[in-house]
């Protein structure tokens, strides 16, 4: 786990608005039992996903839409997390 947290940070650093970095380690602080950290990940991935469109694509995605993508965040993620 703490390889792929270590890699997601750094792809974090290298692109700061890589919402699926963000989202990849928020589950991952979930899994570890960190439940505040896996909120400020949330957040941020929230945060980035409000500055598309509903209809964009997010990149790397597979084709998911940054509406369908903060559906799915609001559905399974968030609301376990309050």
């Amino acid at each position: 786990f703490e390889d792929a947290r270590a890699s997601l940070k750094r792809a974090i650093y290298l692109d700061h608005n890589f919402v699926l970095a963000y989202f990849a380690l928020a589950n991952l602080s979930v899994r570890l039992g960190k439940i505040a950290e896996a909120r400020k990940h949330f957040g941020n991935t929230t945060e980035i996903l409000s500055k598309y469109k509903p209809d964009e694509i997010i990149p790397e995605s597979e084709g998911i839409t940054a509406k369908r993508f903060s559906e799915m965040i609001n559905a399974f993620y968030l609301k376990g997390l309050q």
